[in-house]
């Protein structure tokens, strides 16, 4: 058999069942989650819609004989980076903070989250379903938040800037920035989409989409997702850049966008490579802070795992511990809050020490690895989307040099998306007939009639 025909003959064998009730489900529960309509329609943060979602979801694959033993390293490294984080937190000085109690309450609804996911994607036609539902669902939402922001609403006021927030989000400091990170991480699947469609209207509607998050990155005023979104072109288009003709009509389409954009915005991202005068002297300071505290958190983040190099100061607590033991400076907000350190892997070093930081390398190192093989020797449909999941998880790790992502959905779904790919090739690839290895192959046989 051929190179090709092995890389395509498994496909054929993937299950393909279309939208099941589950995946409808996680789609819906992909709404809430960039949505937060809690904060917009009070009964339904009363009814605790969200726990009827996953209740709803786990009880339809249930019916369908959906839930069966998933082993995956991936599952394996996240429930001991997990265990470990509440072994951590237990011993942790700062267990009350906010942001702690947080984490007990709601991280490991999240994990249901990821199990859901994992039980319910069966394929390469599911993860493209899956990461279609998160496209549309972002940019509606983003198309209704710019709906808003054009009427003279959804939008915050910070360091000099009118900044674009989501029309339902809880209009907090962290909104701009968290609109800017949600269009990142839409970019790249709405592309991917896009690459593996057929009809004219939808790449026509996908590529207005790619747009539609450009434009949200840049209204954001979100310094950090505007590099990403540089850093996901690099590597994304990196040898088409390097041509002289394609650099000028990129340098040409970054001058008309810079002028396009509002006075205050355009000063703001021109002050990231030059010393801009025309900036109000406060809100200047202020930008400068905030770009040079997202080192800084790394630097804190680092001195603080090395204060405590076994356990860290668990979850949610690297914030209170910064403003506390490391008093040479003032990690106060202007509402007298304990400033988080903005940075991913700063984060991990204050809040899980050296084997949290070692877990989680260890998890991301693991799931680019093995996307890098099934790009490699999977059929191109399995190979198109590991790409896409490869681009995500690479660009959402650049995101973490300048923001604190570590708890958010954003990793599950992209680690339960790479397991769920994963398994479904292997399972895939094993010809008819083969007897399961492993502890579920000596179950089988234990089980089996003897004559």
């Amino acid at each position: 058999m051929t190179q090709a025909a092995q890389g395509t003959a498994p496909l054929a064998r993937l299950p393909d069942g279309g939208w099941s009730l589950a995946l409808v489900l996680v789609g819906v529960y992909l709404w809430a989650l960039i949505a937060t309509p809690q904060y917009r329609f009070d009964i339904l943060a009363t009814l605790h819609y969200e726990k009827l979602l996953v209740a709803a979801a786990w009880l339809s694959l249930l019916l369908a004989g959906r839930v069966q033993a998933r082993l995956s390293t991936t599952s394996g490294l996240l429930l001991l980076l997990y265990l470990f984080m509440w072994v951590s937190h237990l011993f942790s000085p700062y267990p009350q903070t906010a942001d702690a109690q947080w984490w007990v309450s709601t991280y490991w609804k999240l994990l249901l989250f990821y199990f859901l996911v994992l039980f319910t994607v069966s394929g390469v036609r599911d993860v493209q379903r899956l990461f279609a539902a998160l496209v549309v669902v972002s940019l509606l939402y983003q198309l209704h938040s710019w709906l808003d922001f054009v009427q003279g609403g959804a939008y915050v006021w910070q360091q000099g800037v009118r900044r674009i927030i989501g029309v339902w989000s809880a209009s907090g400091m962290g909104a701009p920035n968290a609109f800017g990170m949600l269009a990142l991480f839409t970019l790249p699947f709405a592309l991917a989409w896009r690459d593996v469609s057929t009809g004219a209207w939808l790449r026509r509607a996908l590529l207005g989409g790619a747009l539609l998050c450009a434009a949200s990155i840049l209204f954001s005023g979100t310094r950090a997702a505007l590099a990403g979104l540089i850093f996901y072109l690099l590597l994304r288009y990196g040898r088409a850049l390097a041509r002289p003709a394609v650099l000028m009509g990129l340098a040409l389409v970054g001058v008309l966008a810079l002028a396009a954009l509002p006075t205050d915005m355009r000063l703001r991202y021109l002050s990231l490579v030059m010393d801009v005068e025309q900036l109000e002297r406060p809100a200047e300071e202020l930008a400068s802070a905030s770009a040079q505290s997202r080192l800084q958190g790394l630097r804190d983040g680092v001195a603080l795992g090395f204060q405590r190099p076994l356990l860290g100061y668990g979850p949610g607590a690297s914030a209170a511990a910064r403003a506390e033991r490391l008093p040479g400076e003032q990690w106060l907000d202007i509402e007298g809050e304990a400033l988080q350190l903005h940075n991913l892997y700063g984060q991990l070093m204050a809040e899980g020490g050296l084997p949290g930081t070692l877990l989680a390398v260890l998890l991301m190192l693991h799931v680019l690895g093995s996307l890098r093989r099934l790009r490699r020797d999977a059929d191109p449909l399995t190979a198109h989307w590991a790409g896409a999941l490869m681009l995500g998880v690479l660009v959402f790790m650049f995101y973490g040099l300048a923001s604190h992502t570590l708890y958010r959905f954003h990793w599950l779904l992209l680690f339960a998306a790479q397991a769920a790919l994963v398994g479904a090739w292997r399972r895939a690839s094993v010809p008819a007939g083969t007897p399961p290895a492993g502890l579920a192959g000596v179950a089988r046989a234990l089980a089996r009639p003897r004559g």
